[in-house]
């Protein structure tokens, strides 16, 4: 009965978003638009690797493929902001989408009427009224809306919301339903650390080393510093190949002697692991079997399978329970998995193993 009344509902706002879009354009002067995006700029002018990445969502993106939410998962840091702004800019310089949004996931939690439908679509009209330049046109507030809304129905349009997670697990349900109501030739792609179900999605995982040397090189070419492939090695191991890591440690080696830099992300001291795995891991901290199975983890360091997991956690007579943990973990992004066998984030054990110390 929900998805009857949730499409009637929708039926009814793609007729009335039809009759205002007419309206607009039988307007003595025409309507001007010249920007038709809100990309912001990337935090930094290098971008590496993911071409598989990027050739799966040109696939996804494609006005042929039926699907029309997909989903970019991983841990904190691993570049998913980057891949959809990159993707985005993309889709301007191809101009396959009229409008291109990107809107932060927080910003739906902030409304006012989240939990209903007309809340989120409200922001996400909002959002389109500031992305788009009326300057050259002299257009009453209700004016601007209504070719807004009409607009968003009517045209091509790419949703980029970033950062689920940052929402609670009501709010993702919410707005994931909603998106999956909006008109066909809308795609949207949705960043966030946790895994969640989607008709398509891409797990983000570590560069490769050649993709993140190069990314080092890049970043300190204007520091004249050059790093050995011993060092950069080394860094590679403690940071898990992440690329904001290789950011942070290049603006820490302005200040601090390569071996200060190396010594701050073995203890985990720096404001990554404060940021990045420092709330998640308090989600877990005293849950249980989580917080026994991520000090377990941290002791091992190569892949292990859930029979040795649950062994070495004490919790051999329970193995159900060990494997749902396992599984919540992976989606969280802490652990990764390959051929059944589990194996915590560099990062991650870092930050417990120091923790445990102190």
């Amino acid at each position: 009965m929900k998805e009857i009344i949730l499409a009637f509902t929708s039926f009814l706002a793609a007729i009335l978003a039809g009759l205002l879009y007419n309206r607009s354009l039988k307007r003595e002067r025409p309507i001007h638009i010249s920007i038709i995006h809100n990309l912001p700029a990337q935090s930094s002018q290098f971008f590496t690797g993911r071409a598989k990445e990027i050739s799966m969502l040109r696939d996804f993106l494609s006005p042929t493929n039926p699907i029309t939410i997909g989903g970019v998962f991983g841990i904190g840091g691993i570049g998913k902001t980057s891949l959809l702004i990159k993707v985005g800019q993309e889709c301007v310089n191809s101009k396959s989408f009229d409008f291109i949004l990107y809107i932060p996931a927080r910003q739906f939690s902030l409304s006012n009427d989240y939990k209903k439908s007309d809340g989120i679509l409200d922001t996400i009209i909002s959002t389109a009224i500031y992305t788009l330049d009326f300057h050259q046109n002299k257009l009453s507030d209700s004016e601007k809306e209504a070719f807004a809304r009409a607009s968003f129905f009517q045209k091509r349009t790419l949703l980029l919301v970033d950062g689920l997670d940052e929402t609670s697990e009501s709010e993702q349900n919410e707005l994931v339903n909603f998106l999956l109501s909006l008109p066909s030739q809308t795609k949207i792609i949705i960043s966030s650390r946790r895994k969640i179900d989607l008709p398509f999605s891409i797990k983000l995982d570590a560069l490769t080393f050649d993709e993140y040397r190069t990314l080092i090189s890049q970043e300190l070419a204007s520091t004249n510093t050059n790093l050995s492939d011993e060092i950069a090695e080394k860094l590679y191991q403690l940071t898990g190949g992440l690329p904001l890591a290789v950011r942070l440690a290049t603006s820490l080696l302005k200040d601090y002697s390569m071996e200060t830099v190396l010594r701050k992300f073995k203890k985990s001291d720096n404001s990554l692991f404060e940021f990045i795995i420092k709330p998640v891991i308090n989600k877990y901290r005293n849950k249980y079997p989580y917080n026994k199975l991520l000090m377990t983890m941290a002791h091992l360091t190569n892949l292990a399978t859930l029979p040795e997991i649950a062994h070495k956690a004490g919790l051999a007579d329970n193995v159900q329970l060990v494997e749902e943990g396992l599984v919540n973990l992976t989606k969280e992004s802490l652990l990764t998995k390959n051929d059944d066998k589990y194996l915590l984030h560099p990062l991650v054990r870092g930050y417990i193993l120091s923790k445990e110390i102190s």
